[in-house]
């Protein structure tokens, strides 16, 4: 494999950031090359493929990513999945700042919890991709993934985000995690 290229599965092959991060079957390939050859032998421009979109190639990598329940991805995917998160927008999910229920963010806060509401795009035993809309104030409670390595991506808005690792009572303290003076 050239530069630039990560293996993600049998047949599937991850191109770099210089070409657009596409992921295309040796076997389509083929037959892309076919279609072409041969509407330039009847003298016809030949049709154009179109190019999946961004979630189509987020889908396409997390499916090659996640190969069941405990899957940890290698740090050369975990790198690939960062970097298609990283150029993720608002109108690749369908999403503008100019919808109404975003437009209302700068608005006062209202009375009473903000309702958090979700949509499923994909769900399976493997992994699931889930789109979050988080109103004006509103507070995710703490909580855990067990078992599951989870990708986040905000798409509109700001958003403050506090995390915590699981201490476990049975390692003894060393000095840099020790929070108070007696180490407790």
């Amino acid at each position: 494999m050239g530069a630039g290229m990560v293996e993600l599965g049998p047949g599937m092959v991850e191109v770099g950031a210089a070409e657009a991060a596409q992921t295309v079957p040796p076997a389509k390939r083929r037959r892309v090359l076919a279609l072409k050859t041969a509407a330039a032998a009847a003298g016809r421009r030949p049709r154009r493929e179109r190019r999946p979109s961004a979630i189509q190639r987020l889908f396409q990598a997390c499916r090659a990513v996640f190969r069941g329940p405990g899957t940890v991805p290698a740090p050369a995917e975990v790198a690939l999945l960062r970097a298609m998160l990283d150029r993720m927008r608002p109108e690749d999910v369908g999403l503008s700042s100019d919808m109404p229920f975003f437009r209302n963010r700068d608005a006062p806060a209202t009375e009473g919890t903000p309702a958090i509401t979700h949509t499923t795009i994909y769900k399976s035993e493997k992994f699931s991709m889930v789109l979050f809309f988080l109103p004006t104030n509103a507070v995710i409670p703490l909580h855990n993934h067990p078992g599951m390595t989870v990708f986040n991506k905000l798409l509109i808005g700001s958003m403050h985000a506090k995390s915590y690792d699981w201490a476990d009572p049975d390692d003894p303290p060393n000095e840099s995690d020790a929070s108070s003076a007696d180490g407790q």
